[in-house]
């Protein structure tokens, strides 16, 4: 039988000062070898809860057991660091104690015996084999071996989240938590994670929005929703459909319970009403006998009819299924341009080594944008918007090109500017409605941008873009930072918008859904698009 490696049990936990609980009673059981996504809205808690398992919140209630050791691979950003790639992926201790051997051989064994003790406590540690590990771990994230006495510091964002993710399965743990590990990856290194994910006998629970990854790299799907937990079986593909058709039977259940509702209520309007009425008919009576205890009968059956239904209601109120709201959120229509929109021609760009670009954007037309980290995306998009200056070369757009831009990263002055100051007054009540739709309470209207979530800051800037009915959307990574749902609204919202679009996405499924073409960076020969077939 397969051994338990976590187990939580009525677990439950609330933020100080809140009345409101993150979690009641959640159960899980993972088991060694688990492969598990954590899924839910921004704010469900999943990177709380990998936090309660690893003793860095406490528990309000309920019992969590880790059988064995866990590893976290947080969101945030590694400190930057000048030690070596290969002494970098070993654990404290081993990695200082190589780092004293290898600077010890270097100068010439000035200290012998420091030199011994810290040899023998090294093999004490089976540093050897580790040392192996950390060698074979690297390979498998495509690192060679002139990389490894590179310093940390000297590596791209992307190949720092690369060492991050490979010291983690170097690290020999029980149980990996990875936290958005996709973050910054390009389909390179996604392919790089999977291959350590086979590899690796660790039992790993995964936080991710990237759907794509989710397909490959899981088999149970663990969802958080209002305080509630539930375990899938399948990857996401699986759990999106189960969950459709949950949706489906939650919404027949509660419009089936409405109509009943409604027809009790307006059943009790009558019989409350006829019942006044008999009373009014018992006083007038001249004869108070018997048509007056009849009427009093008749009154009390009515009552007691009332009563059931106020029963019935009530239970109804109770069983009827919670179902989310779905929001249709309607922008105003773009021009539907005729023609070229964007002409580019000769075009270089600054810090980049790319033969001169040149191609054409037709109005309606919708291209993706894919390469490796740091071939040029995100400045090449900066130059389209304006951002940036090209060496060389042209940009002609058509007349009166109306052009919405959703950088990467935010600018500090637009992280200073609060909603009231980003949109239109006219556009007010429109934005907060649409921000209302996409999880963004009014109560965030007069904050800076800086402020709110990452997600947030997203959401809000594309309902700012969309509000302009830009001719054509340049969209760098929308999908970063964005929950699953927002996602797949981002998707409907792009593959019905009637203007151009040209975006960058290391996310598999939203390039699918929608792209007519697919650029792959470094151009070669004439710059042109692949076409998909």
């Amino acid at each position: 039988m397969t051994a338990s490696i976590l187990t939580l049990s009525e677990l439950s936990f609330t933020w100080p000062g809140s009345t409101d609980w993150l979690f009641q009673g959640l159960h899980l059981e993972v088991f060694a070898g688990s492969r598990m996504g954590i899924v839910g809205v921004n704010g469900a808690g999943k990177s709380t809860l990998f936090q309660l398992l690893r003793g860095e919140l406490e528990a309000d209630l309920g019992e969590i057991t880790v059988s064995g050791v866990s590893y976290l691979v947080p969101q945030t950003s590694p400190l930057e660091s000048d030690t070596p790639l290969l002494v970098y992926l070993l654990a404290d201790q081993e990695a200082c104690l190589w780092l004293a051997i290898c600077q010890a051989e270097a100068a010439g064994f000035p200290e012998p015996l420091a030199y011994a003790e810290n040899l023998a406590d090294f093999v004490a540690l089976d540093g050897y084999t580790k040392l192996a590990q950390a060698q074979v771990m690297a390979e498998v994230f495509g690192f060679q071996p002139e990389d490894y006495e590179r310093p940390f510091h000297s590596f791209s964002g992307g190949e720092k989240r690369l060492l991050v993710l490979a010291k983690a399965f170097v690290s020999g743990a029980d149980l990996l938590l990875l936290d958005e590990p996709t973050h910054d990856l390009d389909q390179v290194g996604l392919n790089y994670l999977l291959n350590a994910l086979a590899l690796s006998r660790a039992a790993v629970c995964v936080i991710s929005h990237d759907r794509w990854f989710l397909d490959q790299a899981v088999n149970q799907i663990f969802y958080l929703e209002r305080g509630a937990g539930k375990l899938y079986a399948g990857n996401y593909s699986c759990f999106s459909a189960t969950r459709q058709a949950e949706f489906l039977e939650r919404l027949r259940e509660k419009q089936r319970i409405e109509r009943e509702l409604e027809h009790l209520k307006s059943l009790r309007r009558n019989y409350r009403d006829w019942g006044a009425e008999r009373e009014r008919g018992k006083h007038a009576a001249v004869d108070s006998g018997f048509e007056g205890a009849r009427a009093a009968r008749l009154q009390k059956r009515a009552v007691q009819a009332r009563e059931r239904m106020d029963t019935r209601i009530e239970r109804l109120q109770e069983v009827k299924p919670w179902v989310d709201k779905t929001y249709r959120m309607h922008f105003p229509e773009p021009r539907k341009l005729q023609g070229v929109c964007l002409d580019v021609r000769e075009l270089i760009l600054a810090h980049s080594d790319f033969a001169p670009l040149s191609f054409q954007i037709l109005g309606g037309q919708k291209w993706a944008l894919q390469a490796p980290n740091g071939a040029g995306k995100s400045t090449l998009l900066k130059t389209l918007s304006g951002e940036l200056k090209p060496l060389s070369g042209q940009i002609y757009r058509a007349r009166g090109l109306r052009l919405g831009y959703l950088p990467q990263q935010f600018s500090a002055e637009q992280l200073s500017l609060a909603p009231r100051e980003i949109f239109k007054q006219e556009q007010a009540a429109e934005a907060r409605r649409l921000l209302g739709a996409w999880g963004i309470s009014g109560d965030y209207y007069a904050q800076a941008l800086g402020l709110l979530s990452e997600g947030q800051q997203r959401k809000l800037w594309l309902i700012h873009l969309l509000l302009q009915a830009p001719d054509l959307l340049l969209l760098d990574e929308p999908s970063n930072h964005l929950d699953y749902e927002a996602i797949e609204a981002l998707e409907m919202l792009i593959s019905q918008y009637a203007g151009s679009v040209l975006l960058t996405s290391h996310d598999q499924r939203l390039l699918e859904k929608f792209a007519d073409s697919v650029w792959h960076l470094p151009f070669q020969g004439k710059n042109r698009p692949s076409r998909r077939i």
